[in-house]
C-alpha cells in the first residue's frame, strides 16, 4: 500500500537511523571499494551537481538512506514500463540528495543530507540534476521531482532548491516547479527529466534529456534547450529541440551533458546503454548542433549518469555511476567511478580522457618491469589488499596482455581478434602509429576502471580481489610496466554536522 504522508515523513526522520546501522555493516565488508566515492552506505545512485565553490568541490548525488536493498524510485523500469506506486521499490525507501565535499577529490567528508522529498507537495523521489551559482551569487539546485502524481513518462516537473553560503542548508524554492510540461508549447516531450545548466555568452542555458513524441518520422530520444530569462534562475523560456537520436531501439537520452572545448561542443548522452559522445557545432542562440564525429565515452553497460564538474580554470572533471548490483554487498550498494579530466583532439574529433592526476596522491610501493612477452603466463607481481594500479605499454597482438589471478577468479586485460578484452567487456580501440598502446588500469576491491591510450575506457564491476591478487603477463613483443599499492584507508571521513544529524528539519 501507498504509504500516507504521515508515514513518510516518519520514514524521513528514520533516514539517519537507518543510514547510520547501514554504515557498520558496510565498514565491515571487506569487499567494498576503498577509493571510488561512496556514500556513507544504503543504495547510492547518480552523481549530481558536482561545483567547486568556497575552497572545496562539492558532490552531490541521488541516494535511497533508508535500505540498501532497494533503488529507490525505478518503479516504472520493468519490461512493461509500469509504473507502479505500490511495488516494493517505491516503499523500500525515498529518493534524496546526499552530500559530501572534498579539497583534493580524494580525502571526502560526508555532510547532511542536501535535498530530501517535499512530501506535502506530492513529491516522493529527487532524482538528477546539476548546482549553480545563479547571477545574484546564489547556490541554486536543480533537480527533476518525481512522485504518485508525476510519472516519468509525462508528468514529471523539474524542481529548484536554495543553498546556503556553504551549500550545507537547503531549502525548496518556494514557487516550485521552475519548469512544467506547459513551458514546451506545442512540442510533445516524453521521459522529460535531467536538467543540466552551462553558460555560454553571457546567457545561461538548461538542457533536459527526454524523447520527442510521437516516436516516428518526427519523434526521437532528444534533448531540449531553455534559456533563463532572469538573474535568479527561475524563469525559463524553451528554445526547442538542440539535439535528436535517431535510434528508435533507444527508450529516452537521460542524464545529458554539454561541454564546450575551444571551438567545438561535446554532447553526452545516457541512452539506457553504454554512455556515447557526439562532437560538434553548437549554436545555442539558434538552438541547433551539427554532429561532426560520434564515439563511446565508456563500453560499459554498468558505467552510466555522467555529471561534468567546470573548475574556474576551465578544467573539467567528469563521474559516472557504476550502478548494476555488487553482489552481496553488506550495508551498500554502488558508487562512482574515479574522476576523468576531459579534453578533446580537435583536428581528430576525439575526446581524451584521463585519470584525475590528484590519484597518484595514492600511491605506495612501485614496482617495475621491462621485459620480452612470452606464449607462457609469467608472474611479475602479488598484491594483496585489492587495491593497486599498473601502468603497461604494450604491442596490440592479439594475445598480449596480462591477467589478474585471485584464487579462482581470472581478470584478463589483453587483445583479441583486434580489439582489447577487459574482463567480459571486448571494445575496439583507436589505432596508434607504431602499433603501441598505453594501458591504465586501476583495481578496487570489486571494480576495474581501464584507460586506453586516454581515448577509450571500460568501467567494470569484478569478482573481489581484496585477498592476494597474481599479476601475470604474456605474448610477444616487449612490455614494460609500472605497479602501484595503493594506500586507500581513511579516505571518507565523516563532518561534525552529519554526525550530529538526527532528523531532517
Amino acid at each position: 500500500m501507498r504509504e500516507t504522508p504521515e508515514q513518510l515523513k516518519q520514514l524521513l526522520a528514520n533516514a539517519y537511523k537507518d543510514i547510520k546501522a547501514a554504515s557498520k555493516l558496510a565498514e565491515k565488508d571487506l569487499k567494498r571499494p576503498m577509493y571510488h566515492f561512496r556514500a556513507p552506505g544504503q543504495w547510492m545512485d547518480d552523481p549530481n551537481g558536482g561545483i567547486w565553490h568556497n575552497g572545496y568541490y562539492h558532490m552531490f548525488y541521488c541516494w535511497n538512506p533508508n535500505s540498501y536493498a532497494q533503488r529507490a524510485g525505478m518503479v516504472y523500469k520493468t519490461a512493461e514500463r509500469i509504473w507502479d506506486p505500490d511495488s516494493e521499490d517505491w516503499t523500500g525507501g525515498v529518493g534524496v540528495w546526499g552530500h559530501a565535499r572534498s579539497k583534493d577529490l580524494i580525502h571526502w567528508e560526508h555532510l547532511p543530507i542536501a535535498i530530501y522529498p517535499d512530501i506535502d507537495k506530492g513529491e516522493h523521489f529527487i532524482w538528477f540534476g546539476c548546482t549553480r551559482i545563479n547571477k545574484k551569487g546564489v547556490p541554486m539546485a536543480f533537480y527533476t521531482a518525481v512522485g504518485p502524481d508525476r510519472r516519468p513518462e509525462d508528468t514529471a516537473d523539474q524542481w529548484a532548491a536554495i543553498g546556503d553560503e556553504d551549500m550545507i542548508h537547503w531549502t525548496p524554492y518556494e514557487n516550485n516547479p521552475v519548469l512544467t510540461y506547459s513551458a514546451n508549447g506545442d512540442t510533445r516531450l516524453g521521459e522529460w527529466r535531467d536538467p543540466f545548466i552551462l553558460e555560454e555568452n553571457g546567457k545561461t542555458y538548461m538542457i533536459l534529456g527526454g524523447t520527442r513524441l510521437p516516436k516516428d518520422e518526427h519523434g526521437y530520444p532528444a534533448i531540449s534547450l531553455y534559456e533563463a530569462m532572469n538573474d535568479d534562475y527561475t524563469e525559463w523560456k524553451f528554445k526547442g529541440i538542440l539535439f535528436e537520436y535517431k535510434d528508435v531501439k533507444t527508450p529516452s537520452i537521460e542524464c545529458p551533458n554539454i561541454a564546450k572545448f575551444k571551438d567545438k561542443w561535446v554532447i553526452f548522452i545516457s541512452p539506457h546503454k553504454e554512455v556515447e559522445y557526439f562532437v560538434g557545432q553548437a549554436d545555442l542562440e539558434n538552438c541547433t548542433f551539427t554532429v561532426e564525429a560520434h564515439d563511446y565515452y565508456d563500453f560499459s553497460n554498468q558505467f552510466y549518469a555522467t555529471n561534468i564538474l567546470t573548475e574556474d580554470n576551465g578544467r573539467k572533471i567528469m563521474w559516472g555511476s557504476i550502478v548494476d548490483t555488487f553482489k552481496d554487498s553488506v550495508g551498500w550498494q554502488c558508487c562512482l567511478s574515479l574522476p576523468r579530466i576531459l579534453d578533446l583532439d580537435e583536428e581528430k574529433n576525439i575526446l581524451m580522457q584521463r585519470p584525475a592526476p590528484e590519484l597518484e596522491t595514492l600511491r605506495g610501493e612501485k614496482y617495475s618491469v621491462d621485459c620480452e612477452l612470452t606464449e607462457e603466463p609469467r608472474k611479475v607481481q602479488e598484491i594483496s589488499g585489492g587495491t593497486f594500479e599498473i601502468e603497461m605499454t604494450i604491442e596490440g597482438q592479439d594475445g598480449n596482455g596480462l591477467e589478474l589471478v585471485c584464487g579462482d577468479y581470472h581478470m584478463p586485460v589483453c587483445f583479441e581478434n583486434g580489439k582489447l578484452r577487459a574482463a567480459d567487456v571486448v571494445f575496439p580501440v583507436h589505432e596508434t602509429e607504431d602499433g603501441v598502446h598505453h594501458i591504465h588500469i586501476f583495481v578496487d576491491k570489486m571494480i576495474t576502471d581501464i584507460y586506453v591510450d586516454e581515448k577509450d575506457c571500460c568501467t567494470r564491476i569484478i569478482e573481489p580481489v581484496y585477498e592476494n591478487t597474481v599479476i601475470e603477463i604474456s605474448g610477444s613483443g616487449r612490455c614494460s610496466m609500472n605497479i602501484w599499492k595503493l594506500n586507500a584507508d581513511g579516505l571518507f571521513t565523516e563532518s561534525e554536522l552529519y554526525q550530529n544529524a538526527s532528523q531532517l528539519d
